[in-house]
């Protein structure tokens, strides 16, 4: 990732927004978000992004008007957002939708936590993640 990486993250519940904006803030690790409704303002906010591209897609699975799983199948067939790695993140954990999101082409998928203290954790640990990988850093 960049110095200060850049995470778009898709999500439309605003308690789920806000808790995951908290725990970022109160994490050893800084970094900016950028928050769509769902997967159409996702891709709204990838075309306004010019100067700038997401190192990170975090994205929910069930939202309105284009859930997860549309979003990463527009995301994985466009040669412009292909490269973005894409977590789901989402409080759906039956084994079909998870090996649907993997054929998608999602690269991790991580269901929420039931608590702040394993939200912060999940956080941690996806940032070390996606950090270390070559070429992100």
């Amino acid at each position: 990732m960049s110095t200060i990486p850049l995470i778009l993250v898709v999500e439309d519940d605003d308690d789920d927004r806000l808790l995951l904006e908290t725990a970022t803030r109160k994490s050893e690790f800084s970094c900016k978000l950028v928050f769509a409704q769902d997967g159409r303002d996702a891709l709204q906010v990838l075309e306004t992004m010019h100067d700038s591209k997401p190192d990170l897609i975090l994205t929910d699975l069930n939202m309105p008007l284009m859930d997860g799983m549309e979003l990463v199948k527009e995301l994985k067939s466009s040669t412009q957002w292909t490269h973005i790695p894409v977590v789901m993140f989402t409080t759906t954990t039956t084994e079909s939708a998870i090996k649907t999101a993997y054929n998608q082409g999602i690269d991790r998928f991580i269901s929420k936590p039931p608590t702040f203290e394993g939200l912060q954790e999940v956080w941690q640990d996806l940032y070390q993640y996606w950090s270390q990988l070559p070429g992100r850093a």
